[in-house]
């Protein structure tokens, strides 16, 4: 009896997370929440089965001992796991601990690695801690922009969002202030809103004098493989798509 038990347990586990209703995985949740082994062990085999939210679930049990005695390296591991396949809630999670060094040593790098990832897949707490870490007042920010791979790209994700209004307030200056600097530190797709502003407004910036150009602009973002500035300079009789990883 209790090996068919078992049995039955393991399939439920195995299917777990393919053709199951939102649902019915919320219950399962809430019931591990509550302790319930049962659901405990289901998101386990899941998990080792490959499902990110089941990791990523289990990473936040660990880490708060909900359901289950704290164990902060547990947490962790499941939350690292959970990031690396692809749960953008579990990569901004990541993102926060590596931030404050909460359980980790700080360290900023990698928290802009996980923000970006999770922003750029539209993930609202991700966007916020990338929205109050690029402070423009601050000196450091420079500094961020010039010595992390990711950072340029991170900002000209909440740039987009600033425009938009989706998920973060409207702010039309900051964001073509975020925008701006995206693009002087390398990212093409920034460079590419940029070159488009200036054929609108070519005097509504304070700029280099090499800047005040729409072209220099284009120029950075063919560079950088953007489709739609190698197809022409001026893109602005046709709708077009902001390329990258915060494409809506």
């Amino acid at each position: 009896m209790r090996t068919l038990l078992l049995s039955l347990i393991l399939l439920f586990a195995g299917g777990l997370f393919s053709g199951v209703s939102p649902d019915s995985l919320r219950d399962l949740e809430d019931r591990a929440e509550r302790g319930d082994l049962r659901a405990l062990a289901a998101l386990r085999d899941s998990a080792q089965a490959g499902s990110a939210r089941a990791a990523g679930f289990l990473g936040y049990l660990y880490w708060q001992g909900r359901g289950v005695e704290q164990k902060r390296d547990s947490g962790l591991y499941f939350i690292g796991r959970a990031a690396t396949a692809g749960d953008v809630k579990s990569a901004a999670n990541l993102g926060f601990l590596y931030m404050r060094g909460e359980g980790i040593p700080a360290d900023t790098a990698a928290a802009v690695r996980w923000l970006d990832i999770a922003a750029s897949a539209g993930q609202p707490s991700a966007l916020r801690q990338l929205n109050d870490f690029f402070d423009l007042s601050k000196p450091e920010t420079a500094s961020v922009l010039g010595s992390i791979k990711e950072a340029p790209h991170a900002m000209a994700v909440v740039a987009f969002h600033i425009s938009s209004g989706n998920r973060l307030g409207y702010d039309h200056d900051r964001s073509l202030a975020l925008f701006l600097e995206a693009a002087r530190y390398g990212d093409p797709s920034a460079a590419f809103m940029i070159a488009e502003y200036l054929e609108f407004f070519p005097d509504a910036l304070t700029l280099k004098e090499e800047e005040r150009n729409a072209e220099y602009w284009y120029g950075k973002a063919r560079s950088g493989g953007v489709a739609d500035a190698v197809a022409g300079r001026s893109l602005l009789s046709k709708p077009f798509k902001i390329q990258g990883k915060f494409d809506n």
